[in-house]
């Protein structure tokens, strides 16, 4: 069988020829236009024209442009162009996790400190993997009144570490709160999160349509291997009275 990674650069190579069609369509269509055609000559300048040549009655003259070509190398270069840049962002997304839920330091100076220790006592002694970080930054602006912290952007040196990382997150199941409360997910483009977004509206809906309510959908996996599995709902104890 066709392993994953071939298959999407199949999908990427055939909408980057989608796209190279569409753009031959649309300069076909300016070549037509530029294409002019001049009738009725001034009636002055008509009759001008007959005095000088009586054999030559009323005329008219049609002037052509000629259709500009589309630059098939220009428009292959742009495409190329894309996909490279789309592969350097992706490979370098590859070595990042996106850490939600964790409480911010309230002095700016101790911000970096207190991330790097948290970062730290997660790894070695909530999920017990030794990986190298290259680099830790909050995304986004702080807000004064927010309660939630920023999403906290983890860079490893190796691309290898994220999924070591990823495949331990049950560990935090029975950790203290500020561990368990944590989500962790791999830094995906803007393209891709909304692939996971829809996914996940499409698992909600599916549980909404259970008659009983015994079952419910969820998204499980690591992108891009995901997918909708269907559970047994949890069945929640009630104290006797």
């Amino acid at each position: 069988t066709t392993s994953p990674s071939i298959l999407e650069k199949l999908e990427t190579l055939e909408s980057k020829m989608d796209e190279l069609g569409k753009k031959l369509e649309t300069q076909s269509q300016h070549s037509k236009s530029d294409m002019i055609e001049i009738e009725d000559v001034d009636e002055s300048q008509n009759e001008q024209e007959q005095d000088t040549n009586s054999e030559q009655g009323p005329w008219s003259v049609v002037a052509k442009r000629k259709p500009k070509r589309p630059n098939l190398a220009v428009i292959l270069r742009e495409a190329l162009d894309e996909q490279k840049k789309a592969d350097i962002e992706q490979e370098s997304r590859a070595h990042n996790l996106i850490i939600h839920n964790v409480v911010e330091a309230e002095q700016p100076d101790k911000c970096k400190e207190h991330d790097r220790k948290f970062i730290e006592e997660l790894l070695n002694d909530q999920l017990d993997v030794n990986v190298e970080i290259k680099d830790i930054c909050r995304l986004g602006k702080k807000e004064v009144d927010s309660s939630k912290g920023r999403p906290l952007k983890v860079s490893l040196e190796r691309k290898e570490d994220r999924s070591a990382i990823l495949g331990k997150l049950n560990r935090l199941k029975g950790a203290e709160e500020k561990f368990s409360k944590i989500r962790v997910a791999p830094d995906l483009c803007k393209e891709d999160r909304e692939k996971v977004r829809e996914l996940v509206q499409e698992a909600k809906n599916r549980t909404k349509m259970e008659e009983k309510g015994e079952w419910v959908h969820l998204v499980r996996g690591t992108y891009p291997k995901i997918d909708i599995i269907r559970v047994k709902r949890r069945q929640v104890a009630t104290p006797e009275p």
